[in-house]
């Protein structure tokens, strides 16, 4: 699988190394990558674990049929409460996925389309996604894996909070909005 828009380079380790399962190493193409950590180029690939992929995905469906101009954070913090992995992953960090969908899909609707193109024009990727992807994958690169939605997450939440589109998550984390959290529990049937 791979992003179906053609303006951001994302890859899973499966599509680089023709499914091979073993240790993650993306391609470093040069010294510059070594220092800066990797994924910093904006011509470099960006690697992400499957679940982050079909969340990328979803977003760039969703900015299609809302004929937007571009793909925003909206969109994937919209295909996160959509992709059932990218919501355990929402749930475990205390966000209100249920509540963080109806808000970014009520936002996501009320914008204003593009004009009727046809089919023809595509969104673009919108530079603070691309950002927070590369951010994403540069801390995982660390950890020697691709971004996962947990990585992504940490770059919404505590390194880049002031990204556009992200006032949307923030009131959907009770610690962010300075809420008592207490992790759901199961409790038995009486």
């Amino acid at each position: 699988m791979s992003y179906r828009g053609g303006d951001l380079d994302l890859r899973t380790p499966q599509s680089r190394s023709g499914g091979e399962r073993g240790s993650f190493e993306p391609p470093l193409n040069s010294p510059r990558d070594l220092e800066e950590g990797f994924a910093s180029d904006s011509r470099s690939a960006i690697f992400v674990d499957d679940t982050l992929l079909a969340c990328c995905n979803h977003a760039y469906d969703v900015a299609l049929a809302h004929r937007a101009s571009e793909v925003r954070i909206e969109h994937l913090l919209y295909a996160l409460t959509r992709i059932d992995d990218a919501a355990e992953v929402l749930e475990k960090h205390g966000v209100r996925d249920a509540s963080l969908r109806r808000e970014a899909g009520s936002y996501i609707a009320s914008e204003i389309p593009l004009a009727p193109t046809n089919g023809q024009a595509t969104p673009r990727r919108s530079q603070p996604l691309e950002q927070a992807l590369r951010v994403a994958a540069k801390q995982a690169y660390t950890r020697n894996r691709p971004a996962s939605v947990s990585d992504l997450l940490t770059v919404f939440i505590e390194v880049m909070p002031e990204l556009p589109g992200l006032q949307l998550l923030h009131r959907n984390v009770p610690r962010l909005a300075g809420e008592q959290y207490a992790p759901p529990h199961y409790q038995p049937a009486a």
